[in-house]
């Protein structure tokens, strides 16, 4: 009888019948508890379910019964990682890997989960043995890609990426991969980056629905309901410069809905959900489950956040969520034809821009609102006046060190003998990886790593006071190419250091060149790499004009359009305002 159950649950399982599959395999074990390889395929079944049910318990009995199991170690593995644990996946990985050492799939799985365990060094190893294994493994080669773009190393990632892809062109995290990767690449054109985007939407959004008639009254001055969509509502950059929308709106003309993805939520998720009128978690729904939920709730203008980023949905808009969809700290074009517009301003998206976007652009006055740091550290006296020399400084994503950043810099020091560099990222510089891969530019570069100080954090929940006060330590700062700073432009300009910036010809290349405007400094922009050179040499060439700047600068920026955020609030308002009449105008003419 029991065996009966078995074949049958097996046959159920064959025939995609899931559901009835579970059913047979619970009876079976309720007969054979002691069925290893049952234990594994039920357990693999309601992991796979949605929301994932509780499989955890299965797969470790099965291991207790059978420990060479593999596939139930890996299955251990994913529920762990699920979860967040990662230490306990790589420990059942291991498992899994004693007993079949040359798995592509358990390798590629160990890379993934020593990555998030803030182990990138052994990461690559088994990441790069993957591809090895199975050179034809778009998950070995995207897995790869992703470990090496947590390193910094952005070329890399794009070449990683690209293979995954020449192996399954559907593979959709490898594409979102490359398009961030090809965000920090100098040799990447605005019009190569715009049709990437343009292939992404092609090959991966939903044929937009016909039958699709939004109730929504299309009155031009009533109280509009406005969504926002993204997983950033939390400790990160992107919440600091979008926390003003909700904190300094007007509550009498716009109503407030939030669709979060966020991973894990903490203290700023909740100062959001505090601020808005609804809020839903779409963790774990399908970009259609979320459009229809979207639709539901009677959204007027969806806004979608860092699309291009993270576990954002720059796809969502395909799906027709919303009468309006703006897309709003992308990066770049979303590519999706149901994205109706782009926030910007007339700095980092001008009119006569080489830059390409499907979208209409909106351009504010301010875009990238910023608010005062109420918990910074004093700012420290001018380094240089005691020390004898300039240190220059980038807390910059390491993936914005690229050849062309390092080049760039190591012209500087060459301009200005005697002065250092510091490098930061959170703690990547603790990876002997990324600093040999940093040196070997340098070198490249004719710069000895004499010169250049590789700091880092000493510990993962670095606090933001002890990050600022590393700022101490630096004279002036530098910017990457193209992929500006925005949120250590703003830091840096916070703690008395002024900014070095090279305006390029995409949104992102052009970040802090609007900052810098915006704050009344528009001389630290540079139009290309002599000007740049030539900035940061005058500034450091002059250390009481620099001690002067440290002293003062905080208050120039605290004044300055820039942190003027009830002002930028209302202009943003205005915009949204002016979509939604011409909305209505529309529906009335139709």
């Amino acid at each position: 009888m029991t065996g009966e159950l078995r074949d049958l649950g097996y046959r159920l399982l064959s025939q995609g019948r899931h559901h009835e599959a579970i059913i047979a395999f619970r009876r079976s074990l309720a007969v054979v508890p002691a069925d290893a390889g049952l234990l594994y395929e039920l357990g693999r079944l309601l992991f796979a379910g949605t929301p994932p049910r509780a499989s955890g318990d299965l797969f470790e009995r099965a291991l207790a019964m059978s420990p060479g199991l593999a596939e139930a170690a890996n299955g251990l593995a994913f529920w762990h990682f699920r979860h967040g644990r990662h230490a306990q996946a790589i420990v059942a990985l291991r498992k899994a890997l004693a007993a079949r050492p040359d798995s592509a799939e358990f390798r590629s799985n160990t890379a993934a989960a020593l990555k998030s365990n803030g182990e990138p060094d052994e990461a690559t190893i088994h990441a790069r043995i993957a591809t090895a294994l199975a050179p034809a493994s778009a998950d070995a080669h995207n897995n790869l890609g992703d470990i090496e773009m947590h390193l910094g190393d952005a070329l890399s990632a794009i070449r990683s990426c690209r293979r995954a892809l020449a192996v399954d062109p559907r593979r959709l995290g490898a594409h979102r991969n490359l398009l961030v990767s090809l965000l920090y690449d100098a040799e990447t054109s605005p019009e190569a980056l715009f049709r990437e985007n343009q292939r992404l939407a092609r090959n991966f959004t939903a044929t937009p629905r016909g039958d699709i008639r939004f109730p929504n009254e299309p009155d031009p001055e009533r109280r509009l309901t406005v969504g926002y969509v993204s997983s950033d509502f939390r400790n990160h950059s992107i919440a600091r410069v979008t926390l003003p929308w909700f904190s300094r709106r007007d509550p009498a003309r716009f109503r407030l809905v939030v669709f979060s993805d966020v991973p894990r939520a903490d203290e700023m998720t909740e100062r959001f959900r505090a601020l808005c009128d609804d809020w839903h978690v779409i963790r774990g729904l399908a970009d259609d489950e979320v459009a229809e939920l979207i639709r539901r709730a009677g959204i007027d203008i969806l806004v979608v956040v860092a699309g291009h980023f993270d576990e954002n949905r720059q796809l969502l808009a395909s799906y027709r969520p919303a009468p309006i969809v703006i897309s709003a700290h992308g990066g770049t074009t979303s590519g999706v034809e149901g994205t109706h517009y782009l926030i910007a301003d007339a700095t980092v998206a001008p009119k006569r821009g080489v830059e390409r976007f499907t979208e209409r652009v909106i351009r504010l006055p301010v875009f990238s609102l910023q608010s005062a740091l109420e918990s910074a550290p004093e700012i420290e006296p001018l380094p240089a006046a005691s020390r004898g020399y300039v240190t220059f400084v980038s807390f910059n994503n390491l993936l914005k060190t690229t050849p062309a950043t390092v080049a760039l810099w190591a012209r500087v020091l060459k301009a200005v003998p005697g002065s250092r560099l510091m490098i930061k990222y959170a703690n990547i510089l603790s990876s002997r990886r990324a600093r040999e891969r940093l040196a070997a530019l340098f070198r490249v570069a004719g710069v000895g790593t004499d010169r250049i100080v590789m700091a880092y954090a000493e510990k993962d929940d670095e606090s933001a006071f002890a990050h600022l006060a590393r700022y101490g330590e630096a004279d002036i700062a530098l910017d990457t190419v193209p992929f500006n700073g925005s949120t250590t432009t703003f830091e840096a300009l916070w703690m008395g250091v002024p900014v070095v910036t090279l305006c390029g010809r995409t949104m992102m290349s052009r970040w802090s060149a609007a900052m810098l405007e915006r704050v009344g400094h528009p001389e630290w922009i540079a139009s290309d790499e002599e000007a740049y050179v030539g900035i940061a040499a005058a500034l450091a060439s002059d250390l009481g004009r620099l001690a002067a700047l440290r002293r003062g600068l905080r208050t120039e920026v605290a004044a300055s359009r820039l942190c003027n955020v009830s002002h930028g609030v209302a202009h943003l308002e205005r915009a949204y305002r002016t979509v939604w009449r011409r909305w209505c105008a529309e529906r009335r003419a139709a």
